[in-house]
């Protein structure tokens, strides 16, 4: 199949400009940020390890980032928006099967702050985002990727120091 047609390639083009098609080994360690609420591990939205390692280098080395909190900075460079996650926890996983996913960076978005404020997200080209296909199946089954990752932890992240970031939110 063509990627222009695989239903895949086209979901992962929603959140990743020009996505190419990598193949994670087992050994290889992923992340998400999630919400506390729901399967960590259905979403097929993830980074690998270094990615989550320098989003929070860059966020401990940046004043104002660190001021803001490791959530707003993740969610501002990851460019996810508030009604997507809460982003209050980090998922780490380990690869046990080679699966192929899609990776590039993230498109950048815009998000609209209750009070009007319009926020744009524009991921940076050093952060890799991955889609992995298949890891939830029809009516909240797991799908055929699910069994390639293991989750090894779910840490929780603390909040924000923007509030809206943070309300109403699991």
């Amino acid at each position: 199949m063509c990627a222009m047609t695989d239903p895949d390639f086209l979901e992962a083009s929603t959140g990743i400009v020009n996505p190419t098609m990598v193949t994670l080994r087992p050994g290889e360690t992923i992340c998400r940020f999630a919400d506390k609420s729901g399967e960590p591990a259905a979403s097929p939205w993830w980074m690998s390890a270094g990615s989550l390692q320098k989003l929070m280098y860059q966020t401990e080395a940046d004043p104002d980032r660190a001021r803001m909190g490791l959530k707003f900075a993740a969610r501002t460079r990851l460019a996810v928006r508030g009604e997507w996650s809460s982003m209050s926890r980090i998922v780490v996983a380990k690869v046990v099967a080679r699966v192929n996913v899609w990776a590039g960076r993230g498109r950048t978005i815009r998000d609209t702050l209750p009070n009007g404020m319009v926020w744009t997200f524009k991921t940076p080209k050093d952060l890799t985002q991955l889609h992995i296909p298949g890891l939830r199946g029809q009516r909240g089954a797991a799908g055929m990727n699910a069994v390639k990752i293991q989750i090894l932890q779910i840490l929780d992240v603390p909040p924000s120091n923007i509030s809206y970031f943070d309300a109403g939110r699991g």
